[in-house]
């Protein structure tokens, strides 16, 4: 239990595990094995694997229909997304994705899923990133759109409001094009959120977290509360949560002149209402139903942080079990993941080497 504060039980997995996915009732858990191309069933009654799935090639994301039906998982290395049927167990179909597909959003009526891409699509030499978000229709079981995403390259999680009108994803927008002279100093991400559905208006408009002289590097976890008044997001290397006013936001973003502010590191201003201090390393993070509390993975301190969502500001940290010694590896890690030693906090390696292997870009130096 979370008042527990504590771990009660270990589940033995499968190499790797990423993605997790919990049924409707709470009574089953599906966890994705990164490094053996499966999930784990587990019954969380129990607290056992009851079954192994087979999925495609290196699955990160997962989610589940509220039926408990049907389960997908976006597959990294294969570039698509697995639909397995969880009354035979077995793999119906696969379906093209985009390049690294890997985090899933289902819509609240389960017509609509999700993906998320951390590489971007295959194009032409010498021009910008292009990345997508996959949206498949659920009951034809059929790629329905591609929405494009223009200069973008690493997207990570994304989040669907209550009602299904508006969709946000994390992601990081390059400038490989321009010859980087000195990387340490130079501007060479926007950390943004796109911003796409009903509330959005047509189309996708990217949005940035950074700010004139404080950035907000590899955007990672997204959460919108119930009530659709605020959004939730992570800075896996800039150690923080940003605070964003969805008013505010989607004020700009249904702007005649909208495209205007993907590169304005002013814009950020009007709708980022606070930053909070986290531990090391933030990325997926969680609302409490009642969008009381915010969980956060502060995965490098191996414990998991309550945020006070009305007073914005840690209240609790759920240990996980760090080891007493902090070995030259695991400190080579953290300092691969912060981007505080970037100038004004803009970038870390992990910019670059996304989830510590590549980003699929040429970059000019």
């Amino acid at each position: 239990p979370i008042s527990s504060k504590g771990v009660v039980s270990r589940i033995p997995g499968g190499r790797v595990p990423r993605g997790i996915a919990l049924s409707a009732d709470g009574k089953r858990a599906w966890v994705t094995s990164t490094w053996d191309d499966s999930i784990a069933e587990i019954d969380t009654e129990t607290g056992r694997v009851v079954r192994t799935l087979p999925s495609g090639f290196e699955p990160i994301g997962v989610a589940v229909d509220r039926a408990a039906g049907t389960l997908y998982t976006a597959n990294r290395l294969s570039n698509d997304i697995s639909i397995v049927n969880l009354k035979t167990g077995a793999e119906d179909y696969r379906l093209p994705a985009g390049r690294g597909a890997s985090f899933l959003a289902l819509s609240p009526d389960g017509a609509r899923l999700y993906s998320t891409h951390v590489y971007p699509n295959t194009g032409k030499f010498r021009t910008a990133p292009v990345s997508e978000i996959t949206e498949l229709d659920t009951e034809h079981r059929m790629v329905a759109d591609r929405e494009r995403l223009e200069n973008t390259a690493g997207v990570f999680h994304l989040a669907m409001s209550g009602d299904g009108k508006l969709g946000v994803a994390a992601e990081v927008r390059p400038k490989n094009l321009i010859p980087l002279a000195h990387i340490e100093h130079g501007w060479v991400f926007t950390n943004s959120i796109a911003v796409f559905g009903a509330d959005a208006g047509n189309g996708v408009t990217h949005m940035p977290l950074d700010e004139l002289e404080r950035y907000f590097p590899v955007p990672y976890g997204v959460a919108i509360s119930p009530d659709k008044k605020y959004i939730w997001l992570s800075s896996s290397a800039g150690d923080e949560i940003a605070v964003v006013d969805a008013g505010k936001l989607l004020q700009l973003v249904r702007a005649p002149d909208r495209q205007k502010y993907a590169n304005d590191l002013s814009a950020s201003a009007a709708y980022v209402v606070a930053r909070i201090p986290v531990g090391r390393n933030p990325k997926g993070i969680a609302l409490s139903p009642d969008g009381s509390k915010l969980y956060v993975a502060t995965r490098l301190d191996d414990a998991v942080a309550v945020i006070d969502t009305a007073r914005r500001r840690v209240i609790g940290n759920i240990t996980l079990g760090a080891p007493a010694e902090l070995t030259p590896e695991r400190r080579g890690e953290r300092l691969f993941n912060s981007g505080k030693f970037g100038f004004q906090g803009a970038l870390g390696c992990a910019s670059c080497h996304i989830d510590q292997t590549i980003d699929g870009l040429n970059w000019d130096l």
